[in-house]
């Protein structure tokens, strides 16, 4: 509803209440009046009528009783008068009440009321005393219908008036805010044309009152954001720039890593190999210092290997360049093979190994080796930062056509602060555990990476400090099917699409359209999509949806986390746009729209969300 209108019906209802305040109170006042009068003239006359009737019951003359009561009864208000003496006997000769028996009017020793139909009667019971002898009693009815009749034709008229004033003030409002409004109207036009960056002449610049205070508060606004859209835009040159020299930089540590893997590995692998034939000392020409002293290059040569290959896992899987190569096997053979290689070194550090299976669970279809280094990763982190205690691998078979691989251990756990950030790339549970236990911190983040690339999900379900951790993997029976993913802290299900090689590597020529207020967000995922695509980045919401609702071709990636999401919901759902939401707190049920989380965020998904 618009101000006029609100001031309107503001106006109108102020008006009602004044209007019907003072009615009710005139009518109050009218009302009690009129029966304040009826009960004076009532009393007077019984007043009246008590003294008149002392000396005649007192010398018992029913001759002048009745003379005094046929004269008292042509008043036009009063309709009959019973006298009885103090024996209760009727001594009056006339009733012409016509609404009660003689008999039930006498039952009653006590005033009262009577209506019938549009008539009412007072009826009054008195008694008669002389210096305190009881002479006798009397009963007087009252006829009060043209009093109530007043009273009643008072408040019919008073209803009309109230009709009719209302209506009065209502056409008088609506008259007086419009005037009154108007220039307000105009200038509510004038700030939303301001917001949307329309250059407008504000009007009113002259007045000197509040509404010329208000329209030059709107002209220095205006002003103040043309010079800081320049300012803007100076620094959104700036911007793209620096972005094109991070994408620069970023594609060189890519090419970098990508090159330097062989000229790493191929002289680690060399250290490696002559270091493991030295120690064995086959021509016993070596002393026990120098075979410990091998010892100690071969240990840290495989800690080298380790973490290059981490570092070079991880990069692959940032580039889009790492490959699935999905296949049909049994996941028991697999798992017992990942068993009887960790069964030895639990052992080795006198830990206890619960292992359990689902024989329930089907030959599965994805890949294989990925599975296994998610599950290795895992098993590896348990055995790291475990002492003491019992490792538990448990495989179980769920409802939702999923598998359930948790990993349980009685280590060090993790701290409650520590659990949102546990799969960011390169940090572990405080900077004190890399120190301790070694290792760079990206186990957690390539065991994600991967569980993307599977259409699985990785969680952590439970970890408490010096206690130990869980970490479960739910993997779909296949990998090219649909599934529900149940995820960690989310109260909703994160659904995958169906999987389709073919299309995620040959995803391009789309025009794709990005909302996006935290540039490193995205950041990654836009620089490769850029190479195959049209990217497009609009920073006005608004701008964003009415476009999508232009053309139903365009793809749009909106990031939800910082926007008042309520407000957008409606124009969101009238669109038949493929869109991607991320960190939407709110249920879109549309195929055409998928939510993701912003921790989900990578090329390789949102090109598979895009394609499907």
């Amino acid at each position: 509803m618009s101000f006029k209108y609100r001031f309107i019906l503001s106006f109108v209802f102020l008006e009602i209440f004044f209007i019907l305040l003072i009615v009710s109170l005139n009518f109050t006042a009218i009302n009690s009046s009129s029966q304040r009068l009826t009960n004076e003239k009532i009393e007077t006359n019984i007043e009246f009528l008590k003294e008149l009737l002392k000396i005649p019951l007192s010398i018992y003359d029913l001759a002048t009783l009745d003379n005094l009561l046929q004269k008292t009864q042509k008043i036009d208000y009063i309709n009959s008068i019973v006298v009885l003496d103090n024996q209760e006997k009727i001594v009056s000769s006339e009733y012409i009440y016509e609404k009660l028996s003689l008999k039930e009017f006498l039952l009653n020793k006590h005033s009262f009321s009577a209506k019938f139909d549009n008539e009412t009667y007072e009826i009054r019971y008195q008694k008669i005393y002389e210096e305190d002898i009881f002479l006798g009693s009397f009963y007087i009815v009252f006829d009060t219908s043209s009093n109530t009749k007043f009273i009643k034709e008072n408040k019919q008229k008073t209803i009309y008036i109230v009709l009719l004033e209302i209506f009065v003030s209502t056409f008088l409002a609506y008259f007086l805010g419009r005037n009154l409004t108007k220039a307000l109207t105009k200038l509510s036009l004038v700030a939303k044309d301001i917001a949307k960056e329309n250059r407008v002449k504000v009007p009113y610049l002259n007045k000197k009152d509040e509404l010329g205070i208000l329209a030059n508060s709107m002209n220095s606004m205006q002003k103040e954001l043309i010079k800081r859209r320049v300012e803007l835009e100076s620094y959104n040159n700036v911007l793209k720039e620096q972005k094109q020299k991070l994408i620069e930089a970023n594609n060189s540590k890519d090419d970098f890593l990508a090159n330097m893997s062989h000229e790493l590995k191929t002289p680690l692998n060399s250290i490696l190999l002559l270091s493991s034939l030295m120690m064995k000392n086959r021509k016993n020409n070596l002393e026990q210092v120098q075979i410990k002293n091998l010892n100690i290059i071969n240990r840290c040569g495989n800690d080298l290997l380790y973490l290059i290959n981490d570092i070079l896992d991880l990069s692959k899987l940032e580039s889009g360049n790492e490959k699935i190569q999905i296949a049909k096997f049994d996941m028991y053979e697999n798992i017992l093979e990942i068993k009887e290689l960790f069964e030895s070194q639990i052992k080795q550090k006198n830990l206890n190994f619960d292992f359990s299976y689902d024989k329930l669970i089907p030959k599965i279809i994805s890949d294989k080796n990925k599975i296994n280094q998610i599950i290795k990763n895992l098993l590896s982190n348990a055995v790291k930062f475990t002492n003491k205690g019992t490792i538990s691998l448990n495989i179980t078979n769920q409802s939702n056509q999923m598998v359930k691989i948790s990993i349980v251990d009685e280590g060090i756990g993790i701290a409650k602060n520590k659990h949102e950030t546990i799969f960011d790339r390169f940090k572990q549970a405080d900077s004190s555990t890399t120190r301790r236990f070694g290792g760079t911190g990206l186990g957690l983040a390539i065991c994600k990476e991967l569980s993307i690339l599977l259409n699985a999900s990785i969680q952590l379900e439970s970890s408490i400090e010096d206690k130990g951790s869980c970490f479960v993997l739910y993997i779909p029976y296949d990998i090219n099917q649909i599934k529900s993913v149940p995820l960690k802290n989310v109260n909703e299900t994160i659904y995958y699409e169906k999987k389709d090689e073919k299309i995620v590597e040959n995803v391009e020529n789309k025009e794709i359209l990005v909302f996006n207020d935290n540039p490193l967000v995205l950041f990654s995922s836009i620089t490769q999509l850029k190479k195959t695509n049209s990217i497009k980045n609009i920073n006005d919401i608004e701008v964003l949806l009415k476009t999508l609702e232009k053309n139903s071709n365009l793809f749009a990636i909106i990031n939800m986390k910082n926007l008042e999401q309520e407000r957008f919901k409606t124009s969101i759902l009238k669109l038949d746009n493929q869109i991607i939401l991320i960190d939407s707190k709110l249920d879109y049920k549309k195929k055409n729209i998928i939510c993701i989380n912003e921790s989900e965020v990578n090329k390789d998904l949102i090109i598979k969300k895009l394609s499907s």
